[in-house]
């Protein structure tokens, strides 16, 4: 890429920026919905065992993009 100056180089981060913002919003909401989904379903033990680790892991690594901020 070929900057020319400091405003196209803005411009390109924040286009870069906001899908990433927008789908944060979207995976905090959606763990929001899905933890008591989980806690409250009759499936089998291992079954709701795994979703919920498939939870904390996607909790970690939204945690880990927070924490870098970028």
């Amino acid at each position: 890429m070929h900057f020319t100056d400091q405003k196209v180089v803005y411009e390109k981060v924040i286009a870069w920026q906001k899908p990433v913002k927008e789908g944060m919003a979207d995976v905090t909401a959606a763990l929001g919905k899905i933890r008591p989904t989980i806690a409250t379903s009759n499936v089998p033990r291992p079954q709701k065992a795994n979703a919920q680790l498939m939870v904390n892991q996607a909790q970690d690594i939204l945690d880990a993009v927070q924490k870098d901020g970028s």
